[in-house]
């Protein structure tokens, strides 16, 4: 058992990539040496070693750019009761009291770490209660004490002030404050994002705060937020996060600098009632956070109050499906493997494809062992002066080629919808090098405006579906066919159950999950045809029906 970062924090050290360390370790050991255990104030505080892990990437500086930040955006997304709470509590008093800048030292002419000169930390949150959670503990962490580390501290009801002239300040603000729009503070710490919608204000909140930070000196002012796993369809600003993360991380949005930490066991569990199951996926969730007791926990999944949603979100950190998904997030994870099809293999592609709006995407899938390959995908950048994008037929060409040199190909299928002239060139060119053809000889046409093509469709959708709860369907890692597998919706149709967009217009592309399943029908459609017989004499192999 082992855990995966479905977010982008590197396996790495920031030294191991070329960064400098120096500002996080310092405020690490400054942490260390004068804040105390919110739960036991007799005892020092102690990050755990994954706390650590971020703290170091967070404060993260570039030596190359006169060490500004790496990061100027963290999400970090974690099980119920890790300890996120804590570790916003701890770094909101590093940036009020400790060293936490990268500055320039003249007189030695070295970087040394500095206190902010003009330190202002926000709890952000939607409502007063909910900035408790973390402002309770940086009261816990100072404790009775007046001063720390020479810095005069003064920790009131609902702010803590610092310095000689108390000009240092620890605030809670909620998106009912009048003043907050033209505020500039240093850091901005933003809980349970998983809860700020439009109804209660939260995206006008993360909007003002953002807009705040963007006035920060030299670009030094941050925002960390904290959340649990969001439910799909809220519109919460944690989805956003996560959406805008995905366009970054895949190419399709310029990178910003979002840090987005959040793991995920490797083994999904796909019934909570196997508890052996949920017990080795809650210890992987956990970590090195080992307070939780996975006894407490189990008891609390079983309560029969807690729905199946609310317990694989909290505490498994897992995004659920939407109501009408058409399968489940946690069931697409559980199907993703590090291996790609070897050269030479015997594939049925699949092509599904758009003009400008939608994307476009090549699929391939091993004949013999059924796993899933994205060759491609083609989707309109979300980035400005990309109004008038459209598909680089070239590209696919050279993709179609590509594959067709790469592997043995059984079976092609493609949705014809603005591509005709293009599908007749390829099958012109590689006509001959196929096994079974999806209609008359030769032809790759697989047309979803007919019905019998959507007949056929629909039929590879229901048992696609079968074949993910199963666990036998395998995919090759890559962050668009993963997306657009949880994108898509089920759609009843004449045929049966089919999948389709949100709606018309939703941005959520679904492309390569159709593709996915024309490649599925392609390679049903040779085994019939007996491929493996007459392309290949081989004894003994088990061919899956994924």
């Amino acid at each position: 058992m082992s855990v995966v970062q479905v977010g982008n924090l590197p396996a790495q050290r920031p030294k191991d990539q070329g960064y400098s360390e120096f500002v996080g370790l310092a405020a690490i050991r400054w942490a260390h040496k004068h804040l105390r255990n919110p739960d036991d104030p007799d005892m020092p505080w102690r990050f755990t070693g994954e706390q650590i892990r971020f703290l170091l990437w967070w404060y993260a500086t570039d030596p190359a750019k006169q060490h500004r930040w790496v990061w100027r955006r963290a999400v970090l997304q974690r099980m119920k009761g890790w300890g996120k709470g804590p570790l916003a509590a701890a770094v909101s008093l590093i940036e009020l009291l400790g060293p936490c800048r990268p500055k320039w030292d003249r007189q030695s002419r070295t970087w040394i770490v500095a206190r902010s000169d003009a330190a202002w930390i926000q709890l952000a949150a939607v409502s007063f209660d909910q900035t408790a959670n973390t402002f309770d503990m940086c009261r816990a962490m100072i404790g009775a004490r007046t001063e720390i580390d020479g810095m005069p501290v003064d920790c009131g009801q609902t702010r803590i002030l610092a310095g000689p002239t108390k000009t240092r300040k620890l605030l809670p603000v909620t998106s009912e404050a009048k003043t907050l729009e033209g505020s500039r503070p240093t850091l901005v710490i933003g809980d349970e994002t998983h809860l700020w919608t439009s109804s209660d204000g939260g995206h006008k909140l993360d909007r003002v705060c953002k807009r705040n930070l963007g006035k920060s000196r030299g670009g030094m002012g941050r925002m960390l937020v904290t959340t649990n796993a969001h439910m799909p369809g809220m519109d919460s600003v944690a989805e956003r996060d996560f959406t805008a993360f995905q366009a970054q991380h895949e190419g399709r949005a310029r990178t910003t600098g979002i840090l987005f930490d959040s793991i995920e066991s490797s083994f999904p569990v796909r019934d909570l009632a196997d508890e052996d199951e949920l017990r080795a996926a809650l210890a992987d969730c956990r970590g090195d956070a080992t307070w939780l007791d996975i006894d407490r926990i189990v008891a609390e999944i079983y309560d029969l109050t807690v729905t199946v949603d609310e317990a694989r979100r909290f505490y498994l950190n897992q995004v659920v499906a939407h109501g009408d998904s058409w399968v489940e997030p946690h069931e697409v994870d559980g199907a993703v493997v590090d291996e790609q099809i070897e050269d030479g293999r015997i594939v049925a592609l699949g092509f599904d494809g758009s003009k400008s709006q939608d994307a476009t995407a090549l699929v391939a899938v091993d004949v013999e062992n059924g796993l899933v390959e994205l060759l491609g995908v083609w989707e309109k950048p979300d980035m400005p002066g990309q109004e008038d994008w459209q598909v680089p037929k070239a590209e696919v060409t050279a993709a179609v080629d590509r594959a067709f040199n790469r592997f043995r190909v059984a079976a092609f299928g493609c949705d014809m919808s603005y591509w005709e002239p293009y599908v007749e060139i390829w099958a012109n060119q590689h006509r001959d090098k196929v096994f079974a053809s999806l209609g008359a000889k030769g032809v790759f046409n697989f047309d979803m405006r007919s019905s019998r093509r959507l007949a056929e469709f629909t039929v590879q959708a229901e048992a696609t579906v079968s074949s993910f709860q199963t666990g036998t369907m395998r995919l090759s890692r890559h962050p668009a066919l993963i997306r657009h597998l949880k994108n898509a919706r089920r759609r009843p149709n004449a045929y049966g159950i089919g999948i389709g967009k949100e709606s018309r217009q939703s941005t959520q592309k679904i492309d390569a999950a159709a593709a996915m399943l024309i490649a599925l029908h392609a390679k049903h459609l040779a085994l019939e045809k007996g491929v493996l017989t007459k392309w290949r004499k081989r004894t003994g192999v088990l061919v899956g029906l994924n």
